[in-house]
């Protein structure tokens, strides 16, 4: 069978910085392809090309700390923008310093992802991930 993923983002209509994406899809996450501690990816970097110049976003991750019910796999951090560069250059970027809750769990064989901007509340994070894991719990029995 064809793995089959969907996504949805929701935006508060009050405020452009509170946005939440999720997806869901029907291949379990491997355990083994996450850290086993945070620190291993405090910093990571991510290489972007195109019109032959070569993009760089740097960020920092910390552990966050989210439980899901059910959950086989559960991967949660906090990451930030630190800096970004082109073609070696040091940018000043509006999103430098802005963050985001991180949250990929597996359900049943189901995976989904939370991404969330950092100015909603922890809560509000960890209760849409609650629902989204019991979604998928009352759909697979």
């Amino acid at each position: 069978p064809t793995d089959t993923t969907a996504t949805a983002s929701y935006a508060n209509p009050n405020n452009d910085n509170e946005a939440i994406f999720v997806k869901v899809t029907s291949s379990p996450a491997d355990p083994e392809t996450f850290p086993a501690d945070m620190s291993e990816c405090a910093e990571i970097s991510r290489d972007m090309s195109g019109d032959g110049e070569q993009g760089t976003l740097y960020y920092a991750a910390s552990p966050a700390d989210f439980s899901v019910d059910g959950a086989e796999v559960l991967v949660a951090a906090h990451v930030s923008l630190t800096g970004a560069s082109m073609s070696g250059i040091p940018l000043e970027a509006e999103g430098i310093g802005q963050g985001f809750h991180l949250v990929t769990a597996t359900v049943d064989d189901l995976t989904f992802t939370i991404a969330a901007a950092d100015t909603l509340a922890v809560d509000a994070v960890s209760t849409i991930a609650h629902e989204q894991a019991a979604r998928i719990a009352a759909a697979r029995s």
